[in-house]
This record gives C-alpha cells, structure tokens and sequence, in this order.
C-alpha cells in the first residue's frame, strides 16, 4: 500500500504501460506484485506460491521502467528492514507470480496466495479521491482462508472526512475486521490491533430501500432501477472496491453484469472481496444464485456471466429479476 501510494504522488515514475486487452498497467502494479513475492519468498514457508495479475513481458522489454520499478520496490524493502534487490530479481519475481496462464491448485491440498496489486487501475490513474484498491487471499485446501484490502481512498463507515483510507482483514470462520489507514508523506499509518473494528453488511430488507453500488460508467443501473433499486453508490473502477463498500454497509448490493465479450472473470478481481463480505454477514453468487469457483484458475465462468453480492437479506429479490442486467 505504501509503494502504491507513494508512486500515485510522484508523476516521474507513473509511467502507463497498455496491456493486450487495453486495460493500463503502471509502475504501481507491477512494484506492488514484486514486494509482496519478495517478501513472501523470504518467509519460513517460502514455497508458498503467489498468483497475480501481472506478467513480466512489459518489464522484459523496457529497461527503463523495470529500473523504475526496482527503485520503487527497494524503498518500501528498505523501510521494512528487508534487503534490497535487483532489476532482474524484481523480474523474476513479477514472472514467478504471473497467473494470467495457468492453472491454480494442481491439488486439493495446494496453498497458495491470490494477488490484485491494484484493481481499478485507472481510479488510481485519475488521482484525486477516486478508490482504488489492492487484494490479497489465501487459498488452503480448495477454500479461501484469509482476504485482506487495502483500499486508500475509501473513507471509514458512516465518514465523509479526512485523508484517511480502510484496510480490512477477514479469516474464514473469523469475521471480517477494518481499521484506518491514515496518509502521510513519508508513509502509511495503520492502526494498531485495538483499533481494529468488526464490520457488519447493512440491514436492508427490501429491493427498493437498497444502496446499489454501481461502476461511474454503468448502463445497467437504469435498468436496475425500474424495478425498485432506488439509491445508488457510484465508484469509479474496479470491482474490489464495490465489495468492501456492502462489507462495510455503505452499500446494500453490487451486481456485476454479464459482458458479451468477457463471460469470463479473472479470480483476483473477486477473491479477497468475496471472503470479506462473506465473512461480514453477505452473499455472494452468479446470476444463478451458485457460489464462485474463484480457486482454481485465473478465469472463472460464473452463470450467465455476472455476479451478485449482497448483504443477503436482499439476494433472492435481486436473483429473481428477470432477465437480469444489461451488459455495461
């Protein structure tokens, strides 16, 4: 998170990279993929694997920005007390944690981490206040384990003030728990273990008193909206945040639309969102109301295309809308 910060606040090194499907890349994503294989190589249980977005490619072939990735990546090793690295062990480790070809788990028993090192990555682009947020779930035995957020531009519940932004943590069986991220110049401040902080979904009961939360581009929410889904949370990109918004009850639902030319979704857009609003009371489904098969490969083919997350008191209200969703 603080790499992440620190390189949205220096224009010298928010260098844009456009990868195949058009979608940007930026020094931010590619440190944030580093740091944490580094340091998760440097563990006890150093062959536990880390699966993320990011390939090497880019890195491969621009000298100039895998310098600037590797500066970047040193000086949140440095701080952490962590030794440094070199350019080619900042691309080796962008390479060994690139998910975007294979599959997961080989078997059942397999351990291994899901990584977003920046999902909605033109949020972080646009600067300001636009969220933004960084993923990270753990997989044991075929089921999610453990989901952490960080997501620095997201105000704490029931606030509108401050620089201040919200990590949150959740364990299967262990609910999900927030605290504040506060922003300085020189670094990141999290709060400490009291002040941690249970999170709860909102109460909602009724499709027409539900907050939806809605991508600032969605074409779906008219549709929604006809039939009975009043409010509306409007988030600039990425899916990540719109999770944490109904863990933290800012919001009631988020409903993905399906996409002709994307039925499949990538599991590191889902994982560590999926297990926070889980494990703060929600629920999660495709359009069919079946659950997400996000640990097994990069992609996953949820029904019909789109995914529903709730607080679950509105589900079957939002599963039973006909025909649901336009394409956005």
């Amino acid at each position: 998170c603080e790499l992440v910060q620190r390189v949205r606040n220096d224009k010298k090194v928010r260098k844009v990279v456009e990868k195949a499907d058009a979608s940007p890349v930026t020094v931010a994503d590619f440190g944030a993929q580093a740091v944490i294989r580094i340091i998760l190589s440097r563990q006890e249980r150093a062959n536990t694997r880390l699966i993320a977005e990011e390939s090497a490619t880019a890195l491969e072939e621009d000298r100039k920005l895998a310098l600037a990735v590797t500066e970047a990546t040193n000086e949140v090793l440095e701080r952490q007390g962590e030794a440094p690295v070199s350019v080619g062990d900042v691309v080796d480790a962008v390479r060994a944690s690139d998910g975007s070809q294979g599959h997961f788990g080989e078997h059942q028993e397999d351990a291994f981490w899901i990584l977003d090192p920046i999902d909605g990555t033109r949020g972080f682009l646009r600067g300001g206040r636009c969220e933004y947020a960084l993923g990270l779930a753990c997989v044991q035995e075929g089921r999610l384990e453990v989901g952490v957020m960080a997501l620095p531009n997201t105000n704490r519940p029931k606030s509108d003030a401050g620089e201040t932004g919200v990590l949150m943590r959740s364990m299967r069986n262990g609910g999900t728990q927030w605290t504040e991220i506060e922003a300085k110049e020189d670094n990141n401040h999290v709060g400490s273990e009291t002040q941690w902080q249970e999170t709860r979904v909102d109460s909602v009961e009724r499709l027409s008193m539900a907050a939806l939360c809605v991508s600032d581009h969605e074409s779906a929410v008219e549709w929604l909206e006809a039939r009975g889904a009043s409010a509306k949370l409007r988030l600039c990109c990425g899916s990540l945040c719109k999770y944490a918004a109904v863990a933290l009850g800012s919001a009631t639902a988020y409903v993905q639309p399906p996409d002709p030319k994307r039925m499949m979704l990538k599991s590191w857009d889902h994982a560590a969102g999926l297990l926070c609003v889980q494990e703060a009371g929600g629920t999660v489904t495709d359009l069919d109301g079946h659950r997400l098969e996000v640990c097994s490969g990069a992609w996953f083919a949820p029904s019909r295309g789109g995914v529903i997350v709730s607080n679950g008191r509105i589900h079957e209200q939002l599963l039973r809308l006909d025909a649901p969703l336009h394409p956005c």
